[in-house]
């Protein structure tokens, strides 16, 4: 991929605003008027956040949509948003897309003729390549680390570079490419901020601690559910684990999945050759998974003997298998959960009323840059300005404040030029 500096020497800014998602986890869309396009990037939507309704905004004028990654409160409102502009053309790449389809496909208010519809209006880019949206606006996207298909976005204008992260991480953590900082001089760096403040480890501690912990399980003949959501880090553990197991480093058991999960699963298969983990692997990787469902409904789970089984969704509600999970823990078996969900909670939605003769583990994975690895990287790239969003508003202050050059947190619906 080559990358051109700045165009012209003509320095007037571009203008932007973040229309949900500035405080934390959630809605997460930002909105570019660069030279007469307008584009919106990420239309999200989740509940528990403020900001504008995307679904319900009617712009102007919209050219083009770019899509970082296909998790819900990034793509959430993208089919109220192309129903409200029907020329609106989307980019992203094709794994992406796919799992964007996916998504929507699981929604009754959309037939499949109207999905058909929309997806032919979304255009699938290959990472690094370069296309240009007009008025000498050039678009890349680039691997981004944080789920299947996640991409950074750069902005090639006459007035100068931009980089737009997303959520991004940049260790690989055996499973995608990481996020690798382009060579590119850049005016604005507008950049995820999620673990800024929080105390997690490095991608590749978590990922190894995981590992060990899980297979220490498998060696002492114990059976294993891991609550996880689709396209998550734990998800990507199970891929891992099959992987490993494959090559005989990893404690031989069956892996279960259940239904909830099958889909997101089979876009990593999909998409396995173009994978951080299949430069090792001259061969077609392979998946080793089994779905355990309807089967375990009225199984007992001491009859399966040892395995390891990931289930959704992560928060244990709804579709999550509660009686089966239940029966897991109650006959010695152990609960891995992500340390965010409490035990007290775990307790709650699947043990009540039962003696526990196993556990609940705890063990913390990101899929989010470390707030020091984010430091490093931005005195790295030295852009003229940094913009944080999509973190506590406080804790991004405090980090903004510590760098040597200009920084803001953006506010909701505020316009910030670059």
């Amino acid at each position: 991929m080559t990358i051109k500096t700045s165009k012209t020497a003509n320095r007037s800014p571009i203008k932007f605003y973040t229309l949900g998602g500035s405080n934390g986890v959630g809605k997460h869309s930002l909105f570019f008027k660069l030279k007469n396009l307008n584009v919106l990037i990420d239309p999200g939507i989740q509940s528990n956040t403020d900001g504008v309704d995307v679904r319900k905004k009617n712009f102007d004028k919209l050219d083009a949509i770019l899509l970082t990654h296909a998790h819900i409160d990034h793509i959430g409102a993208l089919i109220a948003v192309m129903e409200n502009h029907p020329q609106v053309r989307v980019y992203c790449t094709a794994a992406t897309k796919m799992l964007v389809e996916q998504a929507f496909n699981k929604r009754p208010d959309i037939s499949p003729p109207n999905l058909d519809l929309f997806m032919k209006r979304i255009y699938a880019m290959k990472y690094k390549d370069a296309f240009c949206l007009g008025r000498g606006i050039d678009i890349s996207f680039i691997h981004a680390g944080h789920i299947l298909g996640s991409a950074s976005i750069i902005i090639n204008t006459p007035e100068g570079n931009y980089l737009v992260t997303g959520d991004f991480a940049t260790e690989a953590r055996g499973l995608l490419h990481p996020f690798i900082a382009p060579d590119l001089d850049l005016r604005g760096l507008i950049s995820e901020g999620s673990l800024v403040g929080h105390n997690f480890p490095s991608a590749t501690r978590g990922q190894d601690h995981f590992l060990g912990e899980v297979g220490r399980l498998i060696e002492n003949n114990q059976q294993i559910i891991l609550p996880t959501d689709c396209l998550s880090v734990f998800q990507e553990m199970a891929i891992i684990i099959s992987q490993e197991q494959t090559k005989g480093k990893f404690p031989d058991c069956p892996i279960f999945i259940n239904n909830w999960l099958k889909d997101s699963f089979s876009a990593y298969a999909e998409h396995s050759s173009s994978l951080f983990l299949a430069r090792e692997n001259s061969k077609k990787i392979g998946w080793n998974f089994m779905v355990l469902e309807p089967f375990y409904s009225g199984s007992n789970p001491e009859s399966l003997g040892r395995f390891c089984y990931f289930a959704g969704p992560a928060h244990l509600k709804r579709s999550f298998p509660k009686d089966f999970a239940g029966k897991i823990v109650e006959q010695g078996g152990v609960m891995v959960t992500d340390s965010r969900l409490s035990s007290s909670q775990v307790k709650k939605r699947v043990l009540p009323q039962r003696k526990m003769k196993g556990n609940i583990a705890q063990l913390k994975c990101s899929n989010h840059i470390s707030g020091a690895d984010l430091s490093s990287l931005i005195e790295q790239m030295r852009p003229e300005n940094v913009v944080l969003i999509h973190g506590q508003k406080h804790a991004l202050g405090r980090f903004g404040r510590k760098l040597s050059m200009p920084s803001s947190v953006a506010e909701i619906g505020e316009e910030i030029k670059l």
